[in-house]
């Protein structure tokens, strides 16, 4: 890549940060996402903004600069997660001609909504990305990034889980699918069924 192209592509990063940057007023939270934001000439910041009102986790979402026929626009994630130190999550969205099983499958009437909540009833948030809609019954499909030794882990398991809800009193996770509910807890990286 020649001289004059490295500068154009590092202008086009720092104006996206200084947008990204306006919604997060936290200096620590700005250098993280200076430091590990990467957009191609293909990507650009679609949005950005807290995802709990504790202001503990930023996420900038990342969209195709060009419409691809059958795809969501919406390519990545990044979160950015208040702990000792700012810990950074990269989430990327494979193609919707990709295998079903593949991780993080995006079904269909995906709004990659994104939510910071316990899911493993340990104390500590986890994240949680909606999917989208999953065959004839419009089961809603989660991925989830489980708090795990000072880091956030990929947890697959959880994408098997139906409509779920968080059961605090059980101190579980419930699945709903077709009127019949199903309690899973995690253990050894797995979310497992009760």
């Amino acid at each position: 890549m020649n001289i004059f192209l490295k500068k154009i592509k590092r202008l086009m990063v720092f104006i996206c940060a200084i947008t990204v940057l306006q919604g997060c007023s936290h200096d620590n939270f700005k250098n993280a996402i200076k430091e590990n934001i990467e957009l191609t000439s293909d990507k650009e910041i679609e949005s950005s903004g807290w995802v709990d009102d504790s202001q503990k986790c930023y996420r900038v979402a990342i969209k195709r600069t060009s419409d691809i026929a059958g795809e969501y626009s919406h390519v990545q994630d990044y979160f950015f997660i208040e702990e000792d130190t700012i810990i950074c999550i990269k989430v990327d969205y494979p193609s919707k001609l990709d295998n079903i099983n593949n991780d993080r499958y995006v079904y269909d009437a995906c709004g990659f909504s994104a939510d910071f909540a316990d899911i493993t009833c340990d104390g500590k948030e986890d994240i949680v990305i909606s999917l989208g809609h999953q065959g004839a019954s419009g089961t809603k499909v989660h991925c989830a990034y489980i708090f795990e030794d000072n880091d956030y882990i990929y947890a697959k398991s959880f994408e098997n889980i139906p409509n779920y809800y968080i059961n605090e009193e059980s101190k579980c996770v419930n699945g709903e699918y077709e009127g019949e509910i199903f309690s899973y807890v995690y253990e050894n990286g797995i979310f497992k069924q009760k």
